[in-house]
């Protein structure tokens, strides 16, 4: 991270650089003595503090002996954040007016040379640095609240119950699931649209009207490692292992994980994850309330802030706490990507 950029308007080099010595540590400083080369390195380099002469003797633009003044003055004209920026005032006038008209004009502190320590000094600049950062980090949590608020981590929630199958819940398996993010720190920060039913016709339709970053689908696979959608008249339709892959690649630009819930998907989601950055499977049968309890403890993991490995390995957890006996049954796959790395809240 960059040092803050300390402005020091002094006249008299020796004190200048005195100030810069005592502050270098603090920040980068820049020493100028003129009203020109203030409101250059002002636009140049935007600094956090300035320490402010009043007196600048010959100054070319504001001709009297109180040219800080005027610099101050027109500082406050200037359009944020310049004319924010926080000013001490170190000056060898004591009138008493001098120091309300800097008030007036919202100075951080004001200090006679004849009456002060550096020490104070250098304290004084500290305290504006740290509101500087604290501003900053305001600035930014409120930033990533807008963009939580306008660009939410979308979770396609798709599934398919066909009528010639054994029917599963997953109704339920969404509830949970849902359920589950809302009592997440950071749950406020995905969307979750979700769709039963689901044909082949309906795939490329929600993958470009949603732009997921998560894809869940709940349902059945086949021992050949096909996923069971449903035709037009709920009869199960299974989809090719490539057909499903190639359209990922295609129309998988924006999503960044699937999660194939469903029996024997392991096939599956090694020939997604070419195209995706992790994909998770099932490495043979699994039962409703085992893929139910590793998606909710997956998805409650990943709305409290952790990465995917994390997620899937407390998924996994979650099992064997449930007494389900099927933990080694989900595998992520990741052929390109760390999944450790992968994080979907800020």
């Amino acid at each position: 991270m960059p040092l803050p950029r300390i402005l020091i308007i002094e006249d008299d080099k020796q004190t200048a650089s005195k100030y810069a010595r005592v502050l270098k540590q603090l920040g980068e400083c820049t020493i100028v003595k003129s009203s020109p080369k203030v409101f250059y390195q002002l636009l140049l380099s935007n600094p956090q503090v300035i320490l402010l002469d009043i007196e600048l003797k010959g100054d070319p633009i504001f001709k009297s002996k109180k040219a800080g003044i005027r610099i101050l003055e027109k500082l406050r004209e200037l359009p944020p954040p310049y004319r924010h920026t926080s000013v001490i005032v170190v000056t060898g006038n004591r009138e008493p007016e001098i120091e309300t008209r800097c008030r007036q004009l919202g100075i951080t502190d004001f200090f006679v040379k004849s009456a002060y320590s550096i020490h104070e000094l250098r304290n004084s600049v500290t305290r504006s640095l740290e509101r500087w950062e604290q501003k900053q980090r305001e600035q930014k949590q409120q930033e990533q609240e807008r963009r939580r608020k306008e660009f939410p981590t979308v979770i396609l929630f798709l599934a398919a119950s066909p009528l010639d199958a054994t029917q599963i819940g997953w109704y339920q398996e969404f509830h949970d699931m849902h359920q589950a993010l809302q009592r997440a720190e950071f749950g406020n920060q995905f969307d979750i649209w979700s769709f039963g039913e689901i044909r082949p016709s309906d795939l490329q339709t929600c993958l470009q009207k949603y732009r997921p970053e998560i894809v869940h689908f709940s349902g059945h696979g086949s021992k050949s490692g096909e996923i069971i959608l449903e035709k037009r008249g709920g009869e199960s339709h299974p989809v090719p292992v490539e057909a499903l892959s190639k359209l990922f690649s295609i129309l998988g630009g924006k999503v960044r994980c699937v999660v194939l819930n469903a029996c024997y998907s392991e096939p599956q989601a090694q020939a997604i994850a070419k195209h995706v950055e992790c994909v998770i499977g099932m490495s043979g049968e699994i039962y409703d309330g085992a893929a139910i309890s590793f998606a909710t403890a997956f998805y409650q993991a990943l709305g409290f802030g952790n990465d995917v490995k994390t997620a899937f390995e407390l998924g996994c957890v979650q099992i064997d706490l449930d007494r389900l006996d099927e933990p080694d049954k989900p595998k992520l796959i990741a052929l390109n990507n760390d999944p450790a790395t992968i994080v979907f809240t800020e």
